[in-house]
């Protein structure tokens, strides 16, 4: 934003609920994200958006429903998947999309493949279901 703009309370809004949902996809469930204004800027004033991210949701459980050309159970090593590792949803979507794309170029034309976090009811662990 160029020195001087303003900044409208609805484009701060979308800024918080944005940032909201890139701290949640990285497994940060309950980050609280609280923009300030400074008035120590160059230009006399700053946003200063204060992030506390919480704890980071780690994988539970991994389970595969569904059919494909390879035992179920195999699919998780494949995309690299672990329980106890961090959940980063971009990055579980990127390795599906690799399966995917990999099933394709061996005549699985129809192949598609999505996940689903269910967080435990204490935010720490949650299990993946592809």
């Amino acid at each position: 934003m160029p020195a001087g703009s303003t900044l409208s309370l609805s484009r701060l809004t979308d800024i918080v609920t944005y940032l909201g949902v890139v701290y949640h996809d990285e497994g940060y469930l309950s980050p609280v994200i609280a923009p300030s204004p400074s008035l120590s800027g160059p230009s006399g004033s700053t946003l200063v958006i204060d992030v506390k991210a919480g704890p980071r949701l780690r994988i539970g459980k991994i389970s595969v429903d569904g059919n494909a050309p390879e035992p179920l159970n195999g699919i998780p090593s494949k995309l690299g998947l672990t329980t106890g590792e961090a959940y980063r949803k971009v990055e579980i979507d990127r390795r599906l999309d690799e399966l995917v794309a990999d099933l394709r170029s061996k005549g699985y034309y129809e192949a598609r493949a999505e996940h689903e976090l269910r967080p435990s009811a204490d935010k720490l662990t949650g299990d993946v279901a592809i």
